[in-house]
């Protein structure tokens, strides 16, 4: 299964220190949904891609996030999204994307940074962002959606690196 990677737009609620969007990236607007059909037009005239990511910023700001993975569901696509997993913390929303997608066809990865939030937060640059995140990710895990959590570790977040990775294995 080949992968494409399809950026749908910047915006993010998150400033993390470990972005990779450059300030260049950061000066595009959003795709619009016709743009997206036509690059999604172009990534199925290669069959062996099957399988999109998702990202941006955080693609789930994207005002039509939704009809985008009904869109990418329809094309036969097996989705992934990288994401903060805030806005899950909406469990209708979850809902909503369950209802949408195919069994076996969609997972989200998302990033914690550390299990103290006040080291999470200040990687992040938003007071409040690993409580959300960890709200998003429990509806997502209630809602049976695959989740992969992966830890960025840096200077500041390592001193609580066993601390996560314990965290996490006990809450999930």
């Amino acid at each position: 299964m080949g992968t494409s990677y399809l950026a749908i737009g910047y915006e993010c609620n998150h400033q993390c220190l470990c972005c990779p969007l450059t300030t260049y990236d950061r000066l595009h607007r959003a795709l619009n949904f016709d743009e997206i059909k036509e690059r999604v037009s172009l990534i199925k005239q290669q069959p062996a891609l099957s399988h999109i990511v998702l990202s941006g910023g955080e693609p789930m700001f994207h005002p039509e996030f939704l009809r985008i993975l009904e869109f990418l569901s329809n094309e036969g696509f097996h989705i992934t999204v990288l994401s903060n997993s805030s806005r899950c913390k909406d469990l209708d929303f979850v809902k909503r994307i369950k209802q949408i997608i195919p069994t076996n066809s969609f997972d989200i990865v998302t990033a914690i940074h550390s299990s103290t939030p006040t080291i999470h937060d200040k990687l992040t640059g938003v007071s409040g962002s690993l409580l959300e995140t960890l709200e998003g990710i429990d509806h997502l895990v209630e809602e049976n959606l695959p989740v992969t959590i992966k830890h960025i570790f840096n200077r500041i977040s390592l001193p609580t690196l066993l601390e996560t990775f314990q965290y996490l294995e006990e809450h999930y």
